[in-house]
């Protein structure tokens, strides 16, 4: 039973479901890749979609750099007419 679902990017509305994979891991980094591409690659809403028929398993965790340093763009992906993105 698919258990992850994501925010439609066509109209930021509905959601769908993301097929379950046997075995599978799904790694979702995308705030992170928003910020280095500049906005180039959008990251994607997502929730879970529970089931009281099945059980379900999440693992959250967290990897940063320290609280004094910046994750920005990329210098190539910075254009004048787009303010760049910063976490």
């Amino acid at each position: 039973m698919p258990g992850l679902e994501i925010l439609n990017p066509r109209d930021r509305h509905s959601w769908k479901l993301v097929p379950a994979m046997e075995n599978g891991l799904i790694a979702l980094v995308g705030n992170y890749l928003e910020v280095l591409s500049n906005g180039l690659y959008k990251s994607v809403g997502r929730k879970v979609a529970r089931s009281s028929q099945s059980g379900c398993v999440s693992v959250g965790s967290f990897h940063s750099l320290p609280m004094e340093e910046r994750v920005e763009p990329a210098l190539e992906l910075l254009h004048k007419d787009k303010k760049s993105q910063e976490v």
